[in-house]
């Protein structure tokens, strides 16, 4: 096997390092953007894995595809309610300061 594929536990704990460390210290919805192309790009390369034979998991305990490509999906998911969620603070923080213009303009 490649050498990508047998430090993939290790790339995808790297991973979420950084889209948690984006999402905290940098910006929440461009966290939320690459977590979703972090989590896109691990269950291709996950699927890639289990073509060539091997399996992804946690240390003794490997995981079905289907199993490892749903988590992947979740997490995904999940990714799409912060960016969300972001947006919508972002919409209301908005229209607060639009009234308080309005009141201020008064």
């Amino acid at each position: 096997m490649s050498d990508w594929s047998e430090h993939f536990t290790t790339f995808v704990m790297v991973g979420i390092v950084v889209v948690i460390g984006t999402s905290r210290l940098v910006h929440r919805g461009a966290g939320a953007i690459l977590g979703m192309v972090f989590w896109t790009l691990t269950a291709i390369f996950g699927h890639v894995l289990y073509l060539q034979g091997g399996a992804v998991g946690f240390p003794g305990l490997p995981l079905q595809e289907p199993v490892f490509l749903g988590i992947c999906a979740a997490l995904f998911g999940l990714q799409i309610l912060q960016l969300r969620a972001w947006r919508a603070a972002q919409r209301r923080q908005r229209a607060y300061r639009d009234e308080l213009s309005r009141i201020g303009d008064e």
